[in-house]
């Protein structure tokens, strides 16, 4: 019988449990515990419909574009359950769209470079990471940098950022200016250049246009991506480690994601299936 060790993520998430099954000297299983109820269901109780928009941003400082649209799109279920129906405006679903995918972003670079990249300082002592170390690397700091101009995009269509409440049932309420929509865009073309750069390796079009992993290596010069891809190979992380392949995805955005249980093929999510222990 193997040995269990629990501890508390105290880097990314302050309540949140790791549960680690210990075999012969490796992790068998890994899981990720949260043992605490916030109650932000109770907190909801007996409030306007519409105070949800408020309120369920606070969530998370982090990511709470996300519970924003999530909230707004449960309240439109609402209408549509009752038999009103709910037109979305395409401006609309671009800006929510956008936003979203900058929250996304933001929560990618921060996930590589300093949750990912700086646990190999660790594995690769003789060869030289400082750049990913914490607070010292300067990617590192360039990835704080980077990840905090993205969100910028939130705050021009949002008027803030974090804890946005424009995104409301039916559409938005904000009507952005050329000017706003010309800083989104300087934003996100400066992100492009950082991660053609950084993360690529190449220019974005010749990243698209890879068709293989050999082809990949082969053209990319400086790439953060590279390095993450030798590592893993090197301390075999291709090849243990997997998660089981189930995930679950309950939110939708036009031709990236799309809602369902993904288990070799995608399935409806049925919300009434769902249960709380």
């Amino acid at each position: 019988m193997g040995k269990v060790i629990k501890t508390v993520l105290n880097r990314v998430e302050g309540e949140i449990q790791l549960k680690l099954h210990w075999e012969k000297g490796k992790v068998k299983d890994a899981f990720i515990i949260a043992p605490n109820f916030r109650g932000f269901e109770f907190i909801l109780e007996g409030k306007p419909v519409l105070d949800a928009l408020v309120i369920n941003p606070r969530i998370c400082g982090i990511c709470g574009h996300a519970h924003l649209i999530a909230t707004t799109k449960a309240i439109e279920n609402i209408y549509e359950n009752t038999g009103q129906k709910i037109d979305v405006p395409q401006n609309a679903k671009l800006i929510r769209d956008i936003t979203i995918g900058a929250e996304i972003i933001q929560n990618h670079i921060r996930w590589f470079y300093m949750f990912v990249m700086p646990d190999f300082i660790k594995l690769e002592k003789g060869r030289k990471l400082k750049a990913f170390e914490p607070v010292k690397g300067i990617k590192w700091q360039q990835a704080v940098d980077y990840s905090s101009k993205i969100v910028k995009v939130i705050a021009v269509f949002g008027g803030q950022w974090p804890h946005t409440s424009y995104a409301v049932p039916g559409g938005v309420v904000c009507d952005p200016t050329t000017f706003e929509i010309v800083e989104a865009t300087a934003t996100v073309d400066s992100l492009i250049k950082f991660t053609e750069e950084n993360i690529f390796g190449m220019n974005l079009d010749t990243y698209i246009s890879i068709t293989s992993e050999d082809e990949f290596l082969d053209r990319a010069k400086g790439s953060d991506l590279k390095e993450f891809l030798f590592l893993c190979k090197k301390h075999k992380l291709d090849r243990e480690g997997k998660s089981y392949h189930r995930f679950l995805t309950v939110c939708e955005m036009e031709h990236v994601f799309e809602k369902g249980i993904t288990k070799k093929k995608k399935k409806d999510f049925h919300v009434g299936k769902v249960r709380r222990d």
